[in-house]
């Protein structure tokens, strides 16, 4: 169940002046690429012979590639770092659903920092960073956004998406189709530098891929969900390649930077290069993951050894284009540009830290990564220490052996969680009443139920329902900011049988105003047919 509001303002006009630096070297552009579910082990090049990935096997031959890349255990978080530069905790981001996905809007983005620099800016693809003004991509830096807001799409052949706030059905399979529209924004771009945010859902669930992809990873023995994790995997693969031939054809390949990495660990069990763990485990094989940054005829091909993580992306991007950052940006991550053009590396004792909780944000399970050593928190506190120079796949435990190694670095640990937990972890309000986003719609996984109500999937996911209404006791209540007063209307979308017809409910607020209104007649919506390889078990 959602409630939609929709606030009538009045829209200023303004006039606005554009003045035009004539510069003898272009500003470089940029092309973030983030698959969403894909492990370190899912390219051929890491080792995976069951995988066909020649294109971005080919531009990491020709790139620089971080050996030690370490994300968030899952996507949302990995996304709000590396946007901001910061642990995501500091910009309020603990999970993935709930509101706790949420970024602050007060957190300064990679987008941002680019749009003040001159650069136009677009995004494509999954967001999960908050679904209202200002916490969506508009309100976030992007002048340009086609994609959707939540943790996952229902289905990937001719979706519902959002094209700058408004529904759009196009048709085609999903990441052919935001591939499609940023070749289309970057051809249109003209002389001014652009930053182009491309952010597939493959292969996150629901596992569903064309056929010709499907049938050739089935042909080679693999189940249908690996068969379909593949295949997704090789259609962005020759989408990538699809976006390198049109930076060719328009002539721009060199003055474009293209990174590519992934959000989390694999979502399930495959090939994923001895590591231990996978999505949402702090081990190696959930946080590790790849991280390519290629500029034709600038960046020389090499291999970085040392660790870095996604808090590095803002201000090495930034360093690389020569954008100075403002004062008041204070990042968790580190400029590595000239370490990448083959300065010094300044970087191998480094610590990183990672974080991993639910609903319940806590500090444990985490993990920390300075030099040789890692130490895993599981989700009581107990430590485990590795030495991963010795032991890459974290099978021997020295916690025992080295008790004041241990005790220090889970000491530096809980120092840093209190510190990126200051601002506290609570989920924010939803906002309403912005000029800029006149129709907000109240999902129903941001609802704080009561009574018998329950979600469908049991957790809360994105485009979940709520279920179980049966008496006065059963209250869904969500918690609003209200930016601008003013007067608004409020729809319902429902789904029932004849039981709520001309039953009355309400609609309160918490200061006493109270609203009766009736379903005046029932409606079962038509179950939509999915082409799923696999059942859907998460949504999230």
């Amino acid at each position: 169940m959602k409630f939609i509001l929709r606030h009538a303002t009045a829209i200023a006009g303004c006039f606005f002046l554009h003045f035009t630096l004539l510069c003898a070297q272009p500003s470089p552009n940029v092309i973030l690429i983030l698959t969403d579910d894909q492990g370190w082990g899912d390219l051929h090049c890491h080792g995976n012979d069951s995988i066909f990935t020649p294109n971005l096997d080919r531009l990491a031959a020709e790139s620089v590639e971080f050996d030690r890349f370490y994300v968030s255990p899952v996507g949302a978080q990995t996304r709000a770092s590396l946007l901001t530069g910061r642990y995501a905790l500091r910009s309020g981001v603990s999970w993935i659903a709930r509101r706790q996905e949420v970024m602050r809007s007060e957190a300064l983005t990679m987008a941002e920092v680019f749009r003040d620099a001159g650069y136009r800016t677009a995004m494509f693809g999954k967001w999960h960073n908050g679904a209202q003004y200002p916490n969506d991509p508009k309100g976030q830096g992007f002048d340009e956004f086609l994609g959707f807001y939540g943790g996952h799409l229902n289905n990937y052949f001719n979706p519902m998406l959002l094209y700058n706030g408004r529904e759009v059905r196009p048709q085609g399979f999903i990441t052919d189709i935001l591939t499609d529209s940023a070749i289309q924004y970057i051809a249109r771009a003209g002389e001014q530098p652009f930053f182009c945010y491309l952010a597939y859902n493959a292969p996150h669930s629901p596992f569903q891929c064309p056929d010709v992809y499907f049938d050739k990873y089935k042909r080679r023995g693999l189940s249908d969900k690996n068969a379909a994790v593949y295949g997704m995997i090789e259609n962005a693969d020759d989408n990538i390649g699809r976006l390198l031939h049109a930076l060719d054809s328009l002539g721009i390949r060199d003055r474009t930077y293209v990174v590519f990495l992934s959000d989390n660990g694999p979502n399930g069990e495959r090939y994923n290069g001895g590591m231990r763990g996978k999505k949402a485990s702090v081990y190696e094989g959930g946080i590790r993951a790849s991280c390519i940054i290629h500029r034709r005829n600038y960046l020389s091909p090499r291999h970085m050894p040392h660790p870095a993580a996604h808090i590095d992306l803002l201000p090495t991007l930034t360093g690389l284009c020569e954008i100075s950052l403002p004062k008041s940006l204070v990042c968790d991550g580190l400029n590595l540009s000239r370490v990448m053009q083959g300065a010094p590396d300044f970087t191998e004792n480094r610590a990183i830290f990672s974080q991993f909780s639910e609903e319940k944000v806590r500090p444990f399970p985490g993990a920390l990564r300075l030099g040789r050593y890692t130490l895993v928190l599981d989700e009581r506190g107990k430590a485990q220490l590795f030495d991963l120079a010795d032991d890459p796949v974290q099978e021997k435990d020295l916690s025992d052996s080295l008790t004041e190694k241990t005790r220090d670095l889970k000491n530096r640990y809980l120092q840093w969680y209190g510190d990126v937990t200051r601002s506290g972890t609570a989920p924010p309000p939803v906002p309403v009443g912005w000029k800029e986003s006149p129709r907000v719609i109240l999902e129903a996984s941001d609802a704080i139920l009561n009574g018998a109500l329950r979600y469908s999937s049991g957790r809360g996911w994105t485009d979940d329902w709520l279920e179980g209404w049966s008496g006065a006791r059963d209250t869904a209540a969500w918690v609003l900011e209200v930016h601008e007063t003013g007067v608004f209307s409020i729809g319902l979308l429902y789904n029932c049988d004849g039981y709520f017809a001309d039953r009355e409910l309400m609609l309160s607020s918490d200061d006493g105003n109270i609203l009766p209104f009736r379903i005046a007649e029932p409606f079962m919506s038509e179950e939509i047919t999915t082409q799923d390889r696999v059942p859907r078990s998460e949504s999230a």
